[in-house]
């Protein structure tokens, strides 16, 4: 997926940038459904991990679920959807999402003393961490 993005022009063919367009590339539909398969694989594992977690761990991924949510949500229909449909103009919302996301991270972190033990779940149900 790496070679796509950078060294062809199958993802994204051209930039024009006085219009603030992206001419994406035959294989744009592959991406996206990449990305979609690769959230639904991270939800079943995240809601599989806090179905056989104890009270911190399953407090812990609540947080972490939450942010997740809504990054993909959000930050999915603006920078992936939106603009497959040739709306760029929400384009520049959709990292804020991931600041949210990492804003629940750290508090889950924070309110649970510290506690790194999640990270390691975490590294384990995402699979691609």
């Amino acid at each position: 997926m790496a070679y796509l993005l950078f060294f062809t022009d199958w993802l994204i063919a051209s930039v024009r940038l006085s219009e603030r367009v992206e001419v994406f590339g035959p294989w744009y539909a592959f991406f996206v459904a990449h990305f979609f398969m690769y959230m639904v694989l991270a939800f079943y594992n995240f809601f599989n991990t806090r179905s056989h977690s104890h009270h911190t761990g399953r407090a812990q991924l609540n947080y972490i679920i939450c942010g997740t949510i809504f990054t993909a949500l959000f930050g999915g229909t603006t920078n992936i959807i939106l603009r497959a449909f040739g709306n760029y103009s929400f384009g520049h919302v959709g990292p804020y999402f991931t600041v949210l996301m990492v804003g629940l991270f750290l508090y889950a972190m924070r309110r649970y003393e510290y506690s790194w033990d999640f990270l390691a779940r975490f590294d384990k149900t995402s699979g691609f961490v």
